[in-house]
Order: structure tokens, then C-alpha cells, then sequence
């Protein structure tokens, strides 16, 4: 963590991936669940394969590419130039940082507990899963300097701990027993005091960065994933985006596309609307999805999910 927390002194607030970049940070210096990596990786190589033979990339080049291939790594060029420096400093320091992407993942696709087990097949893990979204709860909260918090990290920290919370605790307790320590002795939040009677205000930070997340990869045509989180195939969500890439060669991912004049967030009766404009290079703003968010279902889930219903210039 003293590794963690210099780097992240070095970051500008002001950013717009400054919460993402501090839980990718954070994320670096836990523990690697390994079986969920795994998973990752093979994911990706899945969806590397698929794209090369559409390409029609030989099989032995198609091969060869794979071995490069593993899990998310955010900030591993920057996290691997800061280890050095800090070690001559520091040279007892033995391990150096290890990137990946489970929470920042979850957090950018709008994830539930138990949307990533099933996107990623891990129904033996949902243990591990738990106990690493815990531990990244723990540090989020506890670990670092009072300077670093914004208001979205802290949402961030109160959308984890709703979602912990709303998965059963007593996959907690077995992990506890397995690892030969009292089963009372787990990490999860404590209960909220009092009744819920509505999503927390924390809700709106998560939904706004899952939904710049479906941003990034309608930008990078990444429909694969896209489908797997909003309900849409992959048939739909590219015949949708066929007059777009018609006109335009681009979305827009940069920080101006990441301000609140592109995101529109409506309460409704038992539902929230989202309304997310792409920025086209030629500044039209024409394009845009609508999504939902069932808050009946959030609730039970512990987490707010979006789902797709509209993708493209507004209906006329």
C-alpha cells in the first residue's frame, strides 16, 4: 500500500479517470485471484480468436498472436516505470505490482456479483470473487491518505459495499472456515443501519461510469462485450451502428466526452432512464443510447445493472 498510495499522490483529481485509475492502483497491490485472471484470459483470447479468423489470420499466426494475450492489465506501463524507482528507495521491497481489472471491469460494465460469475463461468469461485471485492473494499475505505477521496471515489466505496452486502454472507463464512479462521471473523461491510427505502445516491456515479464504459466500447466495435451487458446481440448492436460508421470514423472517449452535458439520468416510477450521447468528430451529437435501470431488481441485487433500449439518433 505505502507503493499504492505514492503513486496515486501523483495523480490529478481533476481527471476524469481519476476514481477508475485509483481502484486500478489499489487493485494492483492485492492479492491475484488466480482462477478469475484465468478466466479473464481465456475470455479474451475467445474474443482475439474470433476476430482474427473473421480477418482470415492463419492458424499459425492466429497462434503465435495468442501468447500475448492475457487478462486486462490498466496502468501497467505506468504502475511497471514507478516499482523501479521505488525499490531503490525501498530495496527490501521484494514483489512489484501486479495489474488487473476485476473491480474497475465490473464498475465500467455496469456489473453485478452475479452477472460477472456468469459472464466469466466462475459459479466454483463465487468465493473468491467475494473475498477479492472485500479485501478492494477495505483498502477503498481504510487505507488511504484522506486527500485522495472525491465524491465519486467515496460513492464508489458506498456502490461496493452495497454490493457486497447484497450477496450471501455466508460464502464469507465458508471462506473463513477454509482458511482455518473463525467463521464471525469476516471482512464484509457491516449492515446498514435502519431500512433502505430507496437506491442510494451512490447509484448515479456507478450508473454514469458503466455507461461511459458502454461508450469505450461501442468506440472500439467491441459488441462482443457490449452484448454481454446490455440484453442486445451481437447482430442488433452492429446493424444499429452501421449508418453511424458510415458517417463518422470515431466516438469520441476523451475527457470532454466524458462530461456531464453528454449523460442524462431521469427518475421515473420504479426506474431510472439513461441517455448517454456519443460525441461524433463533426460535434452533430445525434447518436446516443438510452438504457434503464429496473431499481426493484437493483435493489435485491445490490447493484444497479443497465439494460439497452434504444441505440442510434432519437426515434422520430
Amino acid at each position: 500500500m505505502p507503493f499504492a498510495i505514492e503513486v496515486i499522490a501523483a495523480f490529478d483529481r481533476d481527471e476524469p479517470t481519476y476514481v477508475l485509475d485509483v481502484v486500478s492502483v489499489v487493485e494492483s497491490v492485492l492479492d491475484d485471484p488466480r482462477q478469475i485472471l484465468y478466466a479473464q484470459q481465456n475470455a479474451a483470447k475467445g474474443a482475439e480468436v474470433a476476430r482474427m479468423k473473421a480477418e482470415g489470420i492463419e492458424y499459425e499466426e492466429r497462434m503465435e498472436r495468442l501468447e500475448v494475450v492475457t487478462w486486462p492489465m490498466p496502468l501497467q506501463e505506468l504502475l511497471e516505470a514507478c516499482i523501479e524507482p521505488y525499490r531503490s528507495r525501498h530495496p527490501w521491497v521484494a514483489e512489484g505490482p501486479s495489474p488487473k481489472s476485476i473491480l474497475r471491469e465490473m464498475l465500467e460494465g455496469g456489473d453485478t456479483f452475479a452477472s460477472f460469475i456468469r459472464r466469466y463461468r466462475l459459479d466454483r469461485s463465487e468465493g473468491l470473487l467475494l473475498r477479492y471485492l472485500t479485501d478492494a473494499w477495505r483498502t477503498l475505505d481504510r487505507s488511504l491518505p484522506d486527500d485522495v477521496y472525491t465524491e465519486q471515489l467515496e460513492d464508489i466505496v458506498e456502490w461496493l459495499g452495497a454490493l457486497i452486502r447484497a450477496t450471501d454472507a455466508t460464502l464469507l463464512d465458508e471462506w473463513a472456515r477454509l482458511a482455518g479462521r473463525p467463521v464471525h471473523d469476516h471482512l464484509a461491510p457491516d449492515a446498514v443501519a435502519g431500512l433502505q427505502t430507496g437506491p442510494p445516491a451512490a447509484w448515479r456515479t456507478a450508473v454514469r461510469t458503466a455507461a461511459f464504459g458502454w461508450v469505450e466500447l461501442l468506440a472500439r466495435r467491441r459488441y462482443d462485450a457490449l452484448a454481454e451487458r446490455s440484453r442486445w446481440d451481437v447482430a442488433r448492436l452492429r446493424s444499429s451502428m452501421v449508418e453511424y460508421w458510415a458517417e463518422y470514423d470515431s466516438i469520441g472517449i476523451d475527457a470532454d466526452a466524458r462530461s456531464m452535458q453528454y449523460f442524462r439520468l431521469t427518475d421515473e416510477p420504479g426506474r431510472w432512464m439513461i441517455e448517454q450521447t456519443l460525441v461524433d468528430p463533426s460535434g452533430d451529437g445525434e447518436w446516443r443510447f438510452v438504457a434503464s435501470v429496473d431499481l426493484d431488481a437493483a435493489m435485491l441485487d445490490g447493484a444497479p445493472t443497465l439494460r439497452l433500449e434504444h441505440l442510434g439518433p432519437p426515434p422520430e
